[in-house]
């Protein structure tokens, strides 16, 4: 596992993430979202969903 992704989800643990969706995708392919889709799929009224997005080398929102 990249070491950035490792930081990312020791963060998102230590707020008290209740579960936590991994998806590696490209800008190409947007129809295999598997990890999305089940998201989707569990979420309810009330629930709050973080996102953490990593653009390549260096880039993090």
């Amino acid at each position: 596992m990249h070491q950035d992704l490792e930081i990312q989800i020791k963060e998102l643990e230590r707020f008290g993430v209740d579960e936590l969706f991994r998806e590696k995708a490209s800008g190409k392919n947007i129809t295999d979202r598997s990890e999305f889709r089940r998201l989707m799929d569990l979420i309810q009224p009330g629930d709050t969903v973080v996102v953490s997005i990593h653009y390549g080398r260096g880039m993090h929102i």
